[in-house]
């Protein structure tokens, strides 16, 4: 009977779940991603004044997500984004967009040989996020702010982790177009939260 009980638990779980993604679809929030927040229950909002970086930093590989969490659960979150710019495929197009960006800078060297090269090979290296070196991150937030100004919701970018090397960070730029996955979430008042109310793209709040 307690079997039972728990595998009905289950199913009806999965029921919300399948309810939660079908409306969040409806919403246009089509892609999945993870986040890794060491104190996830107090971030709600992220605004441009909290970040680090240009973006909201997320990715779709789990495994990554938890590791920027301390081996935590990463969050689930959907994302809305109508136009993407994916720099994660080693395709001419790409390369051609990045190398065109990487002309208003007046060198590109190897930071491990420095050697002359291309913002395509850095880039596709994994090596953008720190190219100075001094984690001023100059380059690597400017190909994003550059994408944004481009009219793109988000941009794919070959990251690094000295873990797991390099992955696909999804990095969203506007806070309302990032909402929690979750089959439930609460209010400030621990009230459940109706579906009707979330994927709300006027409310920058994960929540709703």
């Amino acid at each position: 009977m307690i079997k039972l009980k728990s595998l009905l638990k289950e199913l009806e779980l999965d029921d919300v779940k399948l309810s939660v993604e079908q409306y969040a679809k409806s919403k246009g929030y089509v892609y999945k991603v993870y986040r890794g927040d060491t104190n996830a229950d107090e971030i709600f909002v992220y605004t441009t004044k909290e970040r680090r970086e240009h973006g909201i930093f997320t990715t779709p590989e789990k495994e990554v997500a938890a590791i920027y969490a301390r081996n935590k659960n990463p969050r689930l979150f959907y994302v809305k984004a109508a136009k993407i710019l994916s720099l994660t495929n080693d395709s001419l197009e790409n390369m051609k967009w990045v190398n065109k960006w990487g002309e208003s800078f007046e060198e590109w060297k190897d930071p491990q040989t420095g050697e002359e090269t291309s913002a395509w090979e850095v880039l596709s290296g994994g090596s953008m996020f720190d190219y100075e070196g001094n984690w001023s991150s100059e380059r690597w937030m400017d190909i994003q702010v550059t994408a944004e100004h481009e009219g793109y919701n988000a941009v794919i970018l070959p990251d690094y982790d000295s873990k797991v090397g390099i992955f696909p960070s999804f990095v969203v730029f506007d806070e309302h177009n990032l909402k929690l996955a979750d089959p439930v979430v609460y209010d400030d008042y621990k009230n459940v939260i109706p579906l009707q109310q979330r994927f709300n793209h006027l409310s920058d709040d994960i929540r709703y």
